[in-house]
């Protein structure tokens, strides 16, 4: 389990919420 790969996976959750919260 690397933890730049979850860093990455939730950053890009955190951006397609915001995208969607547009």
């Amino acid at each position: 389990m690397s933890s730049m790969t979850m860093s990455r996976d939730m950053t890009n959750a955190v951006v397609l919420q915001m995208k969607n919260a547009w």
